[in-house]
């Protein structure tokens, strides 16, 4: 398969990957395609997932805080790196 130095993937909140109305086979597949666009890089990766949801962004009346993927929470401390920024936005 294609490899790259850098593989990045976002979109690691739960409801997001997996999808909230995924039965478990569609986890799964899920899951499946997770590791294979993991083991794609060959020098760094990057997952990333939102902490929260501006509600500017969503169209609801206020925002709301976000759940990290199972996939990211699957993977032993050892092996990733937790790093957090705040969006431009609130740096002041």
């Amino acid at each position: 398969g294609l490899e790259a130095n850098v593989v990045c993937a976002v979109g690691f909140n739960e409801g997001i990957l997996p999808r909230s109305n995924c039965d478990d086979s569609q986890v799964e597949e899920t899951a499946r395609l997770v590791y294979v666009s993991m083991t794609r890089t060959d020098k760094d990766l990057h997952l990333f997932h939102a902490r929260t949801r501006d509600a500017s962004i969503t169209y609801l009346k206020q925002s709301f805080s976000l759940k990290p993927s199972r996939f990211l929470e699957a993977i032993d401390k050892q092996y990733r790196e937790d790093r957090y920024y705040r969006p431009p936005s609130s740096i002041k």
